[in-house]
């Protein structure tokens, strides 16, 4: 087991003392592999705040050298969503930090996800890495980023929602990515609703998390567009405060009509069911 080499503490201070005092350089950091005698083991990272982000990287690999790149995509993802949310601008404070592994991501927050958000903490992690890297990687993982932004932004900007809209939290985040292997949500929708594959909303709405994700995610976000774009955003953010009691009242319908209008739309936007191969799709959404 390799162990670090302690310079003492006293003689380096009584060398210090002896030279004429400089200006500090900037000192190259370089990497350190192995645990101490005591088990503990150094980890480097890199940290930069921009505006009201606070970011950190891993201080090599994948997430390392595409940091700029990741740092660009998560201001334009806060500026798309600021559309979606219809706010001029976000400016609550972020802490985004990027794991290389499921494992590390796991250390961290308890979960082996590609990306988690933490309104109360003020803070998103997201995977981005290599099968150079990482045993469980299929080539490159990108991070869901506009997803777990957009968790962040809602939860602080609409209030954490009431669990029997998990639903509707999954399906906007889910829709301001609006892509799964190049298909739209409404395309997915359509799809799904040609193959009698959709949840009734009873299952959504009091159990969410216990529904196939890929059919979960993709069907919630397509009754959040419906929503949104049909009856607007106030009418939406004020379904989502009030939950799903509620939804008469904001409405002015059953669930039922509103369910046979959204079907009736998605039909006259896909004349011709889209071709997916559902199979492969359900392995899930791929990152490249």
């Amino acid at each position: 087991m390799k162990s670090y080499k302690i310079i003492p503490l006293l003689a380096l201070v009584a060398v210090m003392a002896c030279q004429p005092q400089a200006k500090s350089q900037p000192q190259e950091v370089t990497s350190v592999e192995g645990t101490d005698e005591l088990g503990w083991k150094l980890e480097q990272q890199v940290v930069k705040d921009v505006d009201n982000l606070q970011f950190t990287f891993p201080a090599e690999g994948y997430a390392y050298e595409n940091r700029e790149a990741f740092v660009k995509e998560c201001q334009e993802a806060i500026k798309s969503n600021c559309k979606t949310l219809e706010v001029d601008e976000y400016t609550e404070v972020i802490k985004i930090r990027f794991v290389r592994s499921r494992a590390e991501m796991f250390r961290h927050v308890g979960m082996e996800a590609s990306g988690t958000s933490n309104s109360w903490l003020k803070e998103v992690h997201l995977l981005a890495t290599t099968d150079k890297e990482s045993p469980e990687a299929d080539k490159i993982i990108k991070p869901p980023i506009k997803h777990e932004l957009m968790h962040m932004m809602s939860n602080i900007l609409w209030t954490y929602p009431q669990p029997e809209m998990n639903w509707m939290n999954e399906g906007l985040a889910t829709l301001a990515e609006d892509n799964c292997n190049g298909y739209r949500v409404s395309e997915i929708y359509r799809y799904m609703l040609e193959n009698n594959l959709l949840y009734p909303m009873d299952s959504l709405s009091s159990d969410f998390y216990a529904t196939d994700e890929m059919i979960g995610y993709h069907q919630s976000a397509y009754i959040t567009q419906y929503l949104k774009e049909t009856y607007g955003t106030d009418k939406l953010r004020d379904f989502w405060q009030k939950g799903f009691a509620g939804f008469e009242k904001v409405y002015g319908k059953s669930w039922n009509e509103m369910e046979k209008d959204i079907n009736r739309k998605v039909r006259e936007m896909y004349a011709e069911v889209p071709d997916i191969n559902w199979d492969l799709f359900s392995e899930g959404c791929k990152s490249q």
